[in-house]
């Protein structure tokens, strides 16, 4: 499988703060056959918490991104990175909370995936101390990476894009209500989610879903 460059993962710091990705540059010498028989994406979430009582609204510094790399694996990998400091207070924040890790076990911002299964899915919180939080959620387009080869060496080039099959795949799961929300809405466009927190619940558990949503989509459990 391909190995993304270091380059790769300085620009993936990137993406958590400034949702975006520019092109990647690597020095090795794959095949474009093995660097392209999967497909490599990833997907930003976004939330705003709107505050009735202050009319205020916080919106999370990073978005939590989601994807499938050839080089990446289930589990801890380089590309899984962490927030500077904990989010568990916040008053807007989204962060994937991963608890069986052993020692790396905690919050993260991204959460890549190999390429080698055709679906998966993703378990993400959002948090707000805001007491009865009026919250969206949004999410970007997905950013399809593919890889292009000259005078051996490889560069990695990502293009958003509405036409995918990954996107018209997607279904984001509300897991304290059993809603589903298809990343994609009828009319073509990107969908969102709104909902309300209760007072004094401070977070609330998300799933995003490639592939046929099942009934164990619907638990709180990996």
């Amino acid at each position: 499988m391909p190995r993304l460059s270091k380059k790769f993962i300085l620009l993936l710091l990137a993406v958590v703060s400034s949702a975006l990705l520019s092109n990647v540059v690597s020095a090795h010498g794959n095949s474009e056959r093995d660097a392209n028989k999967r497909q490599q994406w990833y997907l930003s979430t976004t939330v705003s918490v709107y505050d009735s009582i202050n009319e205020t609204t916080y919106t999370a510094v990073n978005p939590v991104v989601i994807g499938k790399l050839a080089a990446a694996k289930t589990g801890k990998d380089k590309y899984d990175i962490k927030p500077s400091t904990s989010l568990a207070n916040n008053k807007a924040a989204l962060v994937f909370v991963q608890q069986d890790w052993g020692d790396h076990s905690g919050e993260y911002l991204t959460d890549f995936r190999s390429t080698r299964y055709r679906n998966d899915n993703w378990l993400f919180t959002v948090i707000s101390s805001i007491n009865d939080a009026e919250v969206t959620l949004n999410w970007s387009s997905p950013n399809v990476l593919t890889t292009q080869f000259q005078d051996n060496m490889t560069t990695d080039k990502e293009k958003p894009t509405l036409d995918s099959r990954t996107l018209k795949r997607l279904s984001l799961i509300d897991l304290s209500t059993g809603e589903v929300v298809k990343a994609l809405a009828i009319d073509g466009r990107l969908n969102n989610h709104k909902f309300n927190m209760a007072y004094g619940e401070q977070q609330r558990e998300f799933r995003w879903v490639l592939g046929p949503v099942r009934s164990k989509h619907l638990k709180t459990s990996r």
